[in-house]
């Protein structure tokens, strides 16, 4: 979808915001005819997410998904040294 809306129709059926398959709850895609790829899109992303697992951080608490230190690579082993010879 190009763009999001909210819907006004007032009906107890509606939807709320309308926006793309990927955007909207299981809850607003129910009833909703979906063509088969989209289905499937949302199949997929659910198994990664059930089979997502969290790691402790140093406090004991779970973590979920990368530091920002991971994404920039300060930890990835990939930065570089900005020596001079």
């Amino acid at each position: 979808m190009a763009q999001a809306f909210d819907c006004l129709c007032g009906k107890p059926t509606c939807r709320g915001r309308i926006s793309g398959a990927n955007d909207m709850t299981p809850a607003q895609l129910e009833g909703l005819w979906l063509n088969g790829h989209i289905r499937e899109l949302l199949e997929e992303q659910q198994q990664s997410a059930a089979a997502a697992t969290t790691l402790p951080n140093s406090s004991g608490a779970a973590r979920c998904g990368p530091t920002s230190r991971e994404l920039s690579g300060e930890m990835g082993g990939d930065t570089l040294s900005a020596v001079t010879a």
